[in-house]
């Protein structure tokens, strides 16, 4: 994630922000940017072992609802159970 920082150095209207992802705790930050600039973009990091990619967040009202939903339904059921 240093290359992050030194691409935002590099380029002074972008800012990078980079969630993670577990099954238990959902999506979670795990870099937000120092900087509030013209474009924001959110990555959102898979990694399964040593294997990392990085994947662009087009719509992150609808990742952050429907993480919001699957939590809700989860309860739901466990509840009923």
């Amino acid at each position: 994630m240093q290359s992050i920082s030194k691409f935002e150095k590099q380029n002074e209207t972008i800012s990078v922000n980079v969630l993670g992802y577990k099954e238990r705790c959902g999506v979670y930050p795990l870099r937000i940017s120092d900087y509030d600039r013209q474009n924001e973009v959110n990555l959102l990091l898979i990694a399964q072992e040593e294997n990392q990619h990085y994947c662009l967040i087009k719509n992150m009202s609808g990742l952050l609802n429907m993480q919001a939903t699957n939590m809700i339904i989860s309860g739901i059921i466990a509840f009923d159970v």
